[in-house]
């Protein structure tokens, strides 16, 4: 099934420029059709965080290079009717059991069926059993790191330890997460590549400047607001709330924290 050789994928970050030039344009052919990248994540219910890069990767992947389709477990009806490519949604209550059974055939059967070449996973379970059917089914992993491990239990840290094994790249958004990846879960260095979140700047300029804008034409003179964004606010990381507090106490004016996602 696999039409793409792993060979890129599983060579060192720095050596890619030798393997794609980016000096010069791809050609892209007429007769090979692209890979066909599915994208495998637990939920879509927001469009923050991973959700939100997922949606702007199907969103901006030029449909003429890379046919895409999203699986996930759960997702919320609006979001759904948004996005542009298909859908396959896969409703599971446990990984363990009948659910989960039924669910990895599904899943099998799909990659198998509409021919995936490429499955990018993101979150716990996509990862974990997403990662497993995956490579079972005789597609491309590649498996997304988003974090450093802050709500992992034992059984995520055993699951991880099969699944760097198995993964055909380890894709980490920052170069800290890239070291948690080598130092941690004991990844091979030269199958972890960064890939930034990147930042829409259209979106910025026609939302959150033009807000923060209009608020700081409002507020008084003598007063300092700083603007933040928090995601997943949570009891577990006690050190992201201290610094929060610590960063707000050495201002000397009142301030104002606009854009907290989420509290657990």
């Amino acid at each position: 099934m696999q039409r793409f050789s792993s060979h890129v994928w599983n060579a060192p970050q720095k050596d890619l420029e030798t393997l794609v030039p980016t000096t010069e344009p791809v050609a892209v052919s007429k007769t090979q059709p692209g890979p066909h990248v599915l994208f495998l994540i637990d939920h879509l219910l927001a469009r923050g965080g991973g959700e939100g890069n997922l949606l702007k990767l199907v969103q901006l992947l030029p449909p003429d290079r890379v046919r895409c389709s999203i699986a996930t477990l759960r997702i919320d009806p609006s979001i759904q009717k948004s996005i542009s490519v298909p859908v396959h949604v896969f409703p599971l209550r446990r990984v363990y059991g009948l659910s989960g059974l039924r669910a990895a055939w599904q899943l099998r059967r799909l990659i198998r069926k509409e021919k995936v070449d490429i499955v990018q996973t993101y979150f716990e379970t996509s990862n974990l059993w997403g990662g497993l059917v995956t490579k079972l089914s005789g597609a491309m992993l590649l498996s997304s790191r988003r974090d450093m491990g802050i709500l992992r239990k034992a059984k995520h840290r055993l699951g991880y330890q099969v699944i760097n094994r198995i993964s055909d790249r380890v894709l980490a958004v920052s170069e800290e997460v890239k070291r948690f990846c080598i130092d941690e879960d004991h990844v091979l260095p030269e199958k972890v590549s960064v890939i930034y979140n990147g930042v829409d700047l259209q979106q910025v300029a026609e939302g959150v400047y033009a807000a923060g804008k209009a608020l700081l034409a409002k507020a008084p003179k003598h007063i300092t607001l700083v603007f933040g964004f928090v995601n997943t606010f949570s009891y577990k990381i006690p050190s992201v709330c201290m610094l929060m507090y610590l960063s707000i106490m050495t201002c000397s004016n009142k301030i104002a924290i606009k854009g907290v996602s989420s509290f657990q």
